[in-house]
């Protein structure tokens, strides 16, 4: 979903309620999922029941994007979901009611989901050698792109010179072949499908940090505001799905199998997400500057002023 499309429907719904909810017993919520590893952290807290030792009786909607999903929290459809932090900070920005109510998956440099490829045989080696070229990104105008130019702008290329196109993960190698672009953003498990096809040009989330937090949990503020102790429930669920999800890494390549249809000898030897167990505010911070520096965000701010209260 576009975030101009996203803001117009999160402005429509702004007058929509959310009723508050009891709170003791066990606690309803609707949580929208996605089916990537960065955004099925809810399906393994619901599979292994973590939602439910935490007192939180979940309802799971999938969810086409995190752009989707993010529109689906402002309107109060769910009560929190997941989506890539910068949608989330953007809302946030424009003064629309949302809190990032748990961190999920975290980029590590030792083990890259996203990475900058060209064509195998592709003469380019340095980054300056992309100036005045095309360069494909799955997403146009997000952290995505952003990160790709202040990786350029750090390697010795002019971002400003470069023209970005929008190409699907999985277009990205047919793109490469054909010309269309010099080179593209490939991210898992595209990228360990296609790993004969391409060679690996960058990292280009490293220019942001070798650590940083890539999705979260976005909850609508007043359904938050109305139901502490279950948003406070879900928050400790979170963590103890992500301590468990990161040591049990075979477990869920078989889950992600089976919820996405991913082969599993791809979701067994792709470079696989890890999950942040605390809310580690270095982990965020360098993406909102990042995000306000290329314009992806209209301005910086403290990433804490996210937070919902739970995560404080």
């Amino acid at each position: 979903m576009k975030r101009s499309h996203l803001l117009a429907v999160a402005a429509a719904a702004l007058v929509a309620p959310v009723p508050a909810r009891a709170q003791t017993g066990t606690l309803k919520m609707r949580v929208g999922t996605i089916y990537v590893e960065s955004g099925a952290e809810a399906n393994y807290a619901f599979e292994q029941g973590f939602f439910r030792a935490a007192g939180l009786d979940v309802e799971l909607v999938t969810m086409p994007n995190g752009g989707t999903a993010t529109a689906a929290v402002l309107s109060g459809t769910l009560d929190a979901g997941i989506s890539n932090v910068s949608t989330i900070a953007s809302a946030y920005v424009r003064g629309l009611p949302i809190y990032l109510l748990a961190y999920s998956a975290v980029y590590s440099a030792a083990a890259p989901t996203t990475v900058l490829v060209v064509a195998k045989d592709s003469p380019l080696r340095t980054a300056r050698e992309l100036n005045g070229k095309n360069v494909g990104v799955v997403t146009l105008h997000d952290l995505m792109q952003a990160s790709v130019q202040r990786w350029l702008d750090q390697n010795g290329a002019d971002s400003t010179t470069i023209s970005f196109l929008e190409i699907p993960n999985a277009a990205a190698s047919a793109a490469l072949q054909t010309g269309r672009v010099a080179a593209s953003v490939v991210q898992e498990p595209v990228l360990t499908e296609v790993k004969h096809d391409v060679r690996a040009f960058g990292q280009p989330y490293d220019a942001i940090g070798k650590r940083m937090l890539i999705t979260g949990f976005g909850a609508n503020k007043t359904w938050v505001d109305a139901n502490p102790v279950a948003a406070a429930r879900f928050v400790s669920a979170m963590h103890a799905t992500a301590e468990w999800a990161n040591r049990n890494q075979r477990t869920t390549a078989t889950l992600l199998s089976s919820l996405s249809k991913i082969p599993l000898e791809v979701t067994t030897t792709m470079n696989r997400s890890v999950y942040a167990t605390t809310a580690d505010v270095t982990l965020l911070q360098p993406v909102i500057d990042t995000a306000a520096q290329y314009k992806v965000l209209p301005r910086s701010f403290p990433a804490t002023e996210l937070y919902a209260p739970a995560l404080r």
